[in-house]
């Protein structure tokens, strides 16, 4: 469910494509990626706890890397965020910026940020 949502939220930003997994070669830009990678239930000292935390990965694919930057600072801002997020409870998101880069064979800046999430 936090992948849709994460779609759904992602589509609010104002990227021309939105898509898992990959952008292809004819898609639009600015472009934004997103890639589950990891979901755990973490361990409290009494056993596991009812926290799920997903990682999930966010490529920010533009032409200019001006362009690439703005879009990648609008994924920032849901940084620190807590509550409903469109229809299920967060904990928490958290953001970091993973890499920055410039791809010659697509011809495109990328911006990867990674997302903490806790529902």
């Amino acid at each position: 469910m936090i992948e849709q949502n994460l779609n759904t939220w992602l589509r609010t930003l104002g990227a021309a494509t939105v898509r898992p997994l990959l952008l292809r070669k004819g898609d639009a830009v600015p472009g934004i990626v997103y890639t589950p990678v990891a979901a755990r239930a973490p361990l409290g000292i009494d056993g596991s706890s009812r926290t799920r935390v997903d990682q999930i990965q966010v490529d920010v694919w533009a032409v200019s890397y001006r362009e690439a930057k703005a879009l990648a600072n609008a994924v920032h801002g849901i940084n620190g965020f807590a509550g409903d997020f469109f229809g299920q409870q967060v904990g928490l998101i958290e953001t970091s910026t993973n890499f920055e880069e410039y791809d010659e064979e697509a011809h495109r800046y990328r911006v990867s940020i990674d997302l903490t999430i806790y529902t």
